[in-house]
């Protein structure tokens, strides 16, 4: 069997890419201008919900939970609020407590119209964290209308 000789080309992803490119701001420009409004919107929202608002977790309804040190944790960052005492926070923590729910069950009996007895399942979600906050941006009471009754 003979052996046929190889030619070695030039693979490099890298320097092929630049060869094609003929400008070289093009590569950090963006295509559309879409994009720049979607990223535009993006950091707007991600600087409203860093802004700083104040919180206050009112004392627990439950006589079992007396704990007076709460502790939340966003993405692995711990606040801690001690109830009764106002604290400044970013606002994205405040949607955390927010959204925090408990769900509560009770179960019973009652009578039917037939006399037959039916047994009773209801389901409720309450605020694990009762709170009260205060925000200097007007938008932000609106935007806390929008996400309280939302469940997680």
């Amino acid at each position: 069997m003979a052996l046929a000789p190889k030619v070695n080309e030039d693979t490099d992803p890298k320097r092929r890419y630049m060869e094609e490119v003929d400008d070289a701001e093009s590569l950090i420009r963006p295509k559309t201008d879409a994009t720049n409004e979607a990223l535009d919107a993006y950091a707007k929202e991600l600087a409203f919900l860093n802004e700083k608002v104040e919180v206050m977790i009112l004392p627990a309804a439950d006589p079992n939970d007396q704990a007076k040190l709460v502790d939340v944790t966003v993405n692995g960052v711990p606040y801690y609020f001690l109830r009764g005492e106002w604290r400044t926070v970013p606002r994205f923590v405040l949607e955390v407590l927010a959204t925090a729910k408990h769900q509560a069950w009770s179960f019973g009996y009652k009578n039917a119209l037939s006399g037959a007895t039916v047994q009773t399942n209801d389901s409720s979600h309450i605020l694990r964290f009762p709170h009260q906050f205060r925000d200097a941006n007007p938008l932000g009471y609106k935007w806390y209308d929008s996400i309280k009754d939302r469940v997680h």
